[in-house]
C-alpha cells in the first residue's frame, strides 16, 4: 500500500475508494452511484485483484461483494483485517440475500462495519459512504498532527541528549569550589623567573599580579600559561593541570642539567620551545598566533604593547590531551615517562566546550591590554618622577642664585657707607635704587 501522501499540512491527498464485485454491471451501477463523491473509485472484480489493488493504494474505504467465486467476500476481509497496514480500512458489504445472523457476526469478526441489501438504496449508501470518508480525514487529520508531535519530541529529545552530553563535558565547572584554584605552579626546579632581572613586564607589573591574572584564565581551562618579556625571559611560567605541569617536569628533568639558564637552550625542554617559540611569533607577526604545541594540545599567543612598543607576549595551552594509544605512547616515549601516566593524565583532564575556549581567549587579550597598561603607566611615572627631580634641582639651583646676589648687593651698601658713599641698592629689598 502507496504511503499516505499529502497535500498540503495538515490536509490529505484525494481519498480512494475500492469497489470490488465479481460483476461487471455491479461494478457500473456502484461507480454511477459514487460519481458525485469527491472520490477516486478503483475497481477489482475478485479477491486476487483487490490484494493487489491494496498494495499499490491507499484506500479510505472498501465495498465488497460478498458472493464470489473463488475467494468470497469474508475471505478477502480477512487478508485485509490480517494485515496491520490495511486492518484499519473500513469495510462496506454488499450481498445480495438477507445475511443471518451468523453471516453477520463472520462480517463483522473479519472488520466490517456495515451490509448493505440489494437492491440498496443510493442516498443510504452516498450517506454511509460520506460518513466513513469523513472518518477516514479525521483518522489521516490526527495522524498527521500525531506523527509531526512524534517528530518534534524525537527532535527534543535529541537536543536535549546533545544538550546534555554538552553539559557533561563541562561539569567541571559546577565541581569547582570557589578558592580552590592554585595561585602557584608546582614544578620540580627552582622559580624560572629569577633569572629574570631586568624585565619590563615583571619589574613593572610583579609576580603577584601576574599569577592573579593568570588565575583568572586557568579557572576556565586549567591547563598552562606563560608570560615572556621581549628578550624571551620568563615573567610567568603558571602549570595547573597535571598534564601540563608533570610533561613540563619530565621535558625540564631530559635536560641533565640543575642550572635553568643551560636548560633553557639545551633544546631538549620542548615545554619552553613551543611556549617561547609561540610567544616569539606573536611578537614578529604582531598579531594572535595559534600553534600545536609539543605536548598534544595547542598554544594561543597574543602580544604585549606598551605604547606603539611591543615588549613582550602572553600565551596559553588549550584543547584536550590525545585519547589515541598510539599518540599517547608516542608522547610517552618523547617526554620519558610511563604510558600508563600519560594516559592516567590524559583521562583525568575534563574537556572543555568551544565557547569556553573562546572566552579564555578574550580574557587572554585583556589580560595583555592590562599588562601593557600597567608597563605604560610605570613608565610615564618614572619619566614624570624624573622631570620632577630635575625641576627641583633648578629650581634649588635659581632659589640659591637670587640668595647669593641679595647677600652680594647687602654687602655692597655696606661699603658705600663705609665709603660715605650713597648707597646703590635698597636696603630693604636688596634692588637697585632708580634715580630721581
Amino acid at each position: 500500500m502507496d504511503n499516505e501522501q499529502t497535500t498540503a499540512p495538515g490536509r490529505t491527498a484525494r481519498q480512494k475508494i475500492l469497489i470490488v464485485d465479481d460483476l461487471e454491471a455491479n461494478l457500473v451501477t456502484l461507480e454511477q452511484v459514487l460519481k458525485s463523491i469527491d472520490a477516486e473509485v478503483i475497481r477489482a472484480q475478485n479477491g486476487q485483484e483487490a490484494l493487489t489493488a491494496v498494495l499499490e493504494h491507499d484506500f479510505a474505504l472498501v465495498i465488497l461483494d460478498v458472493q464470489m467465486p473463488g475467494m468470497d467476500g469474508y475471505e478477502l476481509a480477512g487478508y485485509l483485517g490480517g494485515d496491520p497496514k490495511t486492518m484499519v480500512i473500513p469495510i462496506i458489504f454488499v450481498t445480495a440475500t438477507h445475511p443471518d445472523e451468523s453471516h453477520m457476526f463472520r462480517g463483522y469478526e473479519a472488520g466490517a462495519i456495515d451490509f448493505m441489501i440489494k437492491p440498496y438504496s443510493p442516498r443510504i449508501l452516498m450517506s454511509k459512504v460520506g460518513n466513513l470518508l469523513e472518518m477516514d480525514r479525521n483518522r489521516k487529520e490526527i495522524k498527521h498532527h500525531r506523527d509531526h508531535l512524534e517528530r518534534l519530541v524525537a527532535e527534543r529529545t535529541a537536543e536535549l541528549s546533545a544538550a546534555t552530553n554538552e553539559l557533561s563535558r563541562f561539569s567541571w565547572l559546577l565541581e569547582k569550589e570557589a578558592g580552590t584554584t592554585e595561585r602557584t605552579a608546582t614544578s620540580e626546579y627552582d622559580d624560572i623567573t629569577e633569572l629574570n632581572h631586568d624585565g619590563v613586564i615583571l619589574n613593572a607589573v610583579g609576580k603577584e599580579t601576574l599569577s592573579s591574572m593568570a588565575t583568572d584564565v586557568m579557572d576556565l581551562l586549567d591547563t598552562s600559561l606563560a608570560v615572556h618579556e621581549k628578550n624571551g625571559a620568563y615573567a610567568l611560567a603558571f602549570f595547573k593541570s597535571s598534564w601540563c605541569r608533570e610533561l613540563n617536569n619530565a621535558a625540564r628533568a631530559r635536560c641533565g642539567t640543575e642550572d635553568n639558564r643551560a636548560a633553557l637552550t639545551c633544546g631538549k625542554w620542548l615545554c619552553h620551545d613551543s611556549s617561547w617559540s609561540t610567544s616569539k611569533a606573536a611578537m614578529d607577526a604582531d598579531a594572535p598566533v595559534d600553534r600545536q604545541c609539543s605536548g598534544g594540545l595547542r598554544i594561543h599567543a597574543v602580544p604585549v604593547h606598551s605604547g606603539k612598543e611591543i615588549i613582550g607576549a602572553v600565551n596559553f595551552g588549550y584543547g584536550t590531551p590525545p585519547e589515541d594509544a598510539g599518540a599517547l605512547a608516542r608522547l610517552a616515549e618523547t617526554y620519558q615517562i610511563e604510558p600508563e601516566t600519560t594516559r592516567g593524565m590524559a583521562e583525568a583532564y575534563k574537556p572543555r566546550p568551544p565557547f569556553i575556549i573562546e572566552a579564555a581567549k578574550r580574557r587572554l587579550n585583556s589580560i595583555a591590554r592590562l599588562i601593557g597598561e600597567i608597563v605604560e603607566r610605570k613608565r610615564i611615572e618614572e619619566i614624570l618622577h624624573a622631570h620632577n627631580q630635575e625641576l627641583e634641582r633648578f629650581n634649588n639651583m635659581a632659589v640659591g642664585r637670587e640668595l647669593r646676589m641679595i647677600e652680594l648687593k647687602n654687602e655692597i651698601n655696606a661699603l658705600c657707607r663705609e665709603l660715605g658713599q650713597k648707597e646703590p641698592y635698597s636696603s630693604l629689598n636688596a634692588t637697585k635704587k632708580e634715580p630721581l
